[in-house]
């Protein structure tokens, strides 16, 4: 992956779109991955750059889709694309990910003020929280849902969206508009 990250230019926003298209096929239907991958593999920009990605798709097949066998036939991936693909949980609206824990970690974490508390400290602390975790449960009996963040109400909407108008996309367009709205990490 060193060999990777040094011929890439950290401002080649069109390297960056073409490689979030990767992840963005876990908003793929779960029974398309596979035909939405390769459609991928034979766009222009895929094509072109075969040398350049083949480290990242050599990754990504053995991981995330499966490596093809000398009969061109997938193998199992390390994981099972049941596991990561989030079609299905997007146009149903159903929660993606654990950011409620990390979420609550945080909060958590900023009332102890520190890494390593007394015990006292830590005692003190879970009361605390769970005050507060008493008080939000009342006010979801009465009702009342937390309120989303703006950017990601927003960011959901648009995904939603996009997944609903998967069928009237080129799978290009589709990965495309799914990878515009995602941000890797370096």
């Amino acid at each position: 992956m060193q060999v990777f990250k040094r011929d890439i230019s950290k401002d080649d926003v069109i390297f960056a779109l073409q490689v979030r298209k990767l992840p963005s096929l876990a908003y793929v239907p779960e029974n398309e991955v596979i035909n939405a991958y390769n459609n991928l593999l034979e766009t222009t920009y895929f094509t072109e750059h075969d040398e350049l990605l083949s480290p990242i798709l050599n990754y990504f097949e053995e991981t995330w889709i499966g490596c093809l066998d000398r009969r061109q036939k997938r193998r199992a991936p390390k994981f099972d694309i049941s596991i990561w693909n989030c079609y299905s949980l997007v146009s149903e609206d159903l929660l993606r990910t654990n950011n409620a824990v990390e979420g609550w970690h945080n909060c958590f974490t900023s009332i102890l003020n520190r890494c390593h508390p007394s015990i006292w400290k830590f005692i003190f602390s879970l009361k605390k929280e769970e005050n507060i975790n008493k008080v939000k449960l009342e006010q979801y009996i009465g009702g009342e849902r937390p309120p989303a963040k703006k950017k990601y109400f927003h960011k959901a909407q648009r995904l939603k969206n996009i997944c609903y108008d998967f069928k009237n996309r080129t799978t290009d367009e589709y990965l495309q508009g799914i990878a515009h709205n995602f941000q890797l990490q370096v």
